[in-house]
């Protein structure tokens, strides 16, 4: 108990140290991840991880891919990669903040590039609640989720996007495979 005490402060003083210029939300995801570093099989740590991770795009380009490349965005990988070490144990909890931030999601490399890589991969692995979460939304937002994982260079390094589309035949979600469809032929027409 005295070494995780120990540990715990000097985590504090070393994240003190570089909190002093973080904004609110990012200062919630460092130190919810403080905690969690401490104890990560403790499901309510967990929770209260995806719980302070930003809940909104706009709020999520501010923790970890402001326009000067400050906040957390220097060490977005480590932040992201906890929560995606989690995903298996809440799947549900992370599936909604995947969604809810792709509903607006753009894009831009970096950390959001990981999001989508995230969002793929329980798409493809969560295929059945995915759907059900995603056919929730409006259509313009299913259509900003379709859109953002469907944004990749190449879809031959991108194994998920078509396991996400042999997915949603097998359950029957036809309405959502051929907009996973549609959303790669369009990708494809366009030039970078």
């Amino acid at each position: 108990m005295a070494k995780i005490a120990i540990i715990f402060l000097l985590l504090a003083q070393i994240a003190s140290s570089q909190t002093q210029e973080l904004n609110y939300s990012s200062m919630k995801v460092v130190g919810a991840y403080q905690r969690l570093a401490i104890s990560r099989n403790d499901s309510i740590l967990q929770l209260n991880y995806i719980e302070a991770f930003p809940q909104n795009w706009k709020e999520f380009l501010s923790v970890f891919q402001p326009r000067d490349l400050s906040q957390l965005y220097p060490k977005y990988m480590k932040y992201i990669e906890l929560l995606d070490s989690i995903r298996s144990k809440h799947p549900v909890a992370i599936g909604n903040l995947l969604i809810n931030l792709a509903t607006k999601a753009k894009w831009e490399a970096d950390a959001t590039g990981k999001i989508q890589h995230m969002l793929a991969s329980y798409s493809a692995s969560h295929t059945i609640m995915f759907a059900e979460l995603l056919n929730a939304k409006t259509q313009s937002e299913m259509e900003n989720v379709v859109t953002f994982i469907a944004d990749v260079e190449s879809y031959a390094s991108y194994s998920e996007y078509q396991e996400i589309i042999d997915s949603l035949k097998t359950i029957k979600e036809i309405n959502l495979s051929e907009q996973f469809e549609k959303a790669r032929q369009l990708r494809m027409k366009e030039v970078h």
